[in-house]
């Protein structure tokens, strides 16, 4: 923020990660997330794990504090902010046309 790079706020909420882990988990069963078989994120994803609340909203977990999820988590998180601001011009543009 000192150097003028925005920034934005991305809090370790369900809210927040529930559809974007779910649309991650979808994108990798289908074969279609892409990283060039990097074995880093390779062995972070197979740690990855999610816990699911009684409404079925789900959030990135790690069995143990030794596994690192952290490729995938900054992942989701890019991916929610895709998802965040595709809804946003889909909204813009309803507005614009309607």
């Amino acid at each position: 923020m000192r150097d003028g790079v925005p920034m934005i706020e991305f809090p370790a909420t369900v809210r927040n990660f529930s559809e974007p882990t779910k649309e991650f988990e979808a994108l990798a069963r289908q074969g279609l997330l892409f990283h060039n078989d990097n074995p880093c994120f390779n062995w972070m994803v197979s740690n990855l794990t999610v816990q699911e609340d009684r409404k079925g909203n789900i959030f990135p977990r790690k069995e143990r504090e030794q596994n690192k999820i952290d490729g995938p988590v900054a992942a989701i998180m890019a991916l929610a902010r895709w998802l965040f601001e595709e809804e946003q011009i889909a909204f813009d543009t309803e507005a614009i046309i309607g």
